[in-house]
């Protein structure tokens, strides 16, 4: 798809949003992820990688978190993803979920727009899609969680260090 018709999207759900219209099936839930995924990629062509390590060594706080409080290493993951992630909030058609399309989320409320019922969905970006600012974030808040928990975490040096690869230093 072409720059062009990807703008033209983006403007025509955007116009939906802020007429607070909810969007009525899944082909448009699917083209306004895909619109907001092309949209971003525009906007952070040029942003710097970041290793596979962090998205690692979040996993494996996850997995420590987890074994103290008794969760899954994936219910700790949604739950920091909630607490220091990125989130969106969407309306979509009354008994439509954004299942299928994106990953996490939840359930929010329920509202009336322009007469018709509509749900509100929370979702929230995977940490494998995070820039490094967004990244960074996410593992400072775990590792402050990890040290409440009395749960070992790399040094500070050791976690600059680590930040200082996704920048290629």
């Amino acid at each position: 798809m072409n720059d062009k018709l990807y703008l033209e999207k983006a403007v025509k759900y955007l116009g939906k949003l802020l007429n607070a219209k909810p969007l009525r099936n899944t082909t448009e839930i699917k083209e306004v992820k895909e619109t907001r995924e092309y949209l971003n990629g525009m906007m952070y062509e040029k942003k710097k990688i970041r290793s596979k390590n962090a998205n690692s060594y979040l996993w494996a706080l996850c997995t420590e978190m987890g074994n103290i409080l008794r969760l899954s290493k994936e219910e700790v993951y949604l739950n920091m993803l909630k607490s220091y992630g990125q989130v969106l909030i969407i309306p979509v058609e009354k008994g439509t979920t954004p299942n299928g399309f994106f990953k996490y989320y939840e359930y929010e409320t329920s509202s009336k727009i322009n007469g018709k019922e509509a749900d509100w969905y929370k979702v929230y970006k995977g940490s494998s899609s995070f820039d490094n600012r967004e990244m960074s974030i996410l593992l400072d808040g775990v590792i402050q969680e990890c040290n409440n928990l009395e749960i070992p975490t790399i040094s500070d040096n050791e976690l600059e260090k680590l930040k200082a690869t996704w920048n290629g230093e």
